[in-house]
């Protein structure tokens, strides 16, 4: 991802992840980077922290039952649930896409 003086701090950080994965530098922190934008989701209904932990997970392994667990016990079993199907429809979009490219 190429940053413009436009971009948003989201496109910030996934392009400082994108940075690290190429530089061989794997997990740093994405599963805290997840739960925290889900963080912003869950108590201010921040959509652009949502689109953020959705970035993290695709582009990142993430224990999604530990951010499971951790969104119960917030009390936002329903999100977590709505954030995980999203998640699956990305990816199998994804996957569809990378299929025609090749």
């Amino acid at each position: 991802m190429k940053l413009t003086p436009k971009s948003t701090l989201a496109d910030v950080a996934i392009a400082v992840g994108d940075a690290l994965r190429r530089a061989g530098i794997r997990g740093v922190l994405t599963g805290g980077a997840c739960r925290d934008r889900l963080a912003a989701y869950f108590h201010w209904n921040d959509r652009q922290s949502l689109e953020v932990a959705l970035e993290i997970a695709i582009r990142n392994r993430v224990n999604l039952g530990k951010v499971k667990r951790w969104s119960e016990a917030e009390g936002n079993a329903d999100r977590f649930q709505m954030f995980q199907a999203e998640l699956r429809r990305r990816r199998v979009a994804a996957k569809k896409r990378n299929k025609k490219g090749t």
